[in-house]
């Protein structure tokens, strides 16, 4: 309709978005993920890199950005969830969008996903994703597939579906809503904040693949198997007591599946006694 374009129009022209790059000694692709913001046919953007007290000079590999790009350094080392909160209070876009320090937008990214805010019941857009690594292999994560959207609190419970690096999200949802990242996670501090999320506001998926999620053996998602899993009991604990429905309806079959998975992991590992213990 003519009022829903006209608003998309004000959301290509005015918004602002602050793009979070969280890095901890994590400089290997940081220049290719940065000059892929600066590649943007979206221009109203901003990024802030937080730096996690790395050991290695970040300020001095940023050297020759302009001021669309602002660094901070913390003096310890916190969670990742603590450590997206604390980056996200320096950003002054209406939008925010996180971009993880090893992968790549395309172009047009920001310009395909912006206007569907022009829906105001909607809080958050994410895209479809390239999977690919160093070695040439590279895969659409959903192919010809519709991954979920709408109201899908009861989807990203079980499975989340996103991948953080298309998604874009209000800034209201942190100012307004008080919804931010759990410090207590550092796994699975995007889960959590999207499910809270995904109780007040719809999601939009954008079906044209707009970001490469780089696989490396250094990737937490590669190395971390363990955290991930000791991380899900502590979410199902908190959901569980946080959101009755949870309870009564779900959680007996999330811890179900949460098991499944770590017996899964100790069969690949060779631990046969202690997957059979799990199953």
């Amino acid at each position: 309709c003519l009022l829903s374009r006209g608003l998309g129009d004000v959301y290509k022209r005015q918004q602002k978005v602050s793009v979070i790059m969280n890095c901890l000694n994590s400089t290997q692709y940081l220049r290719e993920a940065i000059d892929s913001v600066y590649a943007q046919t979206y221009s109203n953007w901003e990024i802030i890199i937080w730096d996690n007290n790395s050991t290695e000079d970040v300020r001095g590999f940023l050297l020759g950005y302009d001021n669309r790009l602002r660094y901070y350094k913390d003096h310890v080392t916190v969670s990742l969830g603590e450590a997206r909160n604390r980056a996200m209070s320096k950003g002054k876009g209406k939008l925010i969008a996180f971009l993880d320090c090893d992968d790549i937008w395309m172009p047009n990214k920001l310009g395909l996903c912006i206007p569907h805010f022009s829906d105001l019941s909607v809080g958050v857009v994410y895209s479809n994703w390239i999977l690919f690594n160093n070695n040439g292999y590279e895969k659409v994560k959903y192919d010809d597939l519709m991954a979920p959207e709408g109201w899908v609190f009861e989807q990203i419970l079980f499975n989340n579906f996103t991948c953080l690096s298309t998604l874009i999200f209000r800034a209201d949802i942190i100012y307004n809503d008080q919804i931010q990242f759990d410090p207590q996670f550092t796994f699975l501090e995007d889960t959590d904040f999207l499910i809270m999320v995904s109780r007040k506001w719809k999601f939009i998926y954008e079906h044209t693949p707009l970001t490469s999620y780089r696989m490396h053996s250094e990737s937490a998602t590669a190395t971390k198997v363990e955290g991930f899993r000791r991380e899900m009991d502590i979410l199902i604990d908190k959901f569980s007591a946080l959101i009755p429905v949870v309870k009564e309806k779900y959680e007996a079959q999330l811890r179900l599946m949460n098991r499944r998975d770590e017996a899964m992991d100790n069969w690949r590992k060779g631990d046969t006694k202690k997957a059979r213990s799990l199953i």
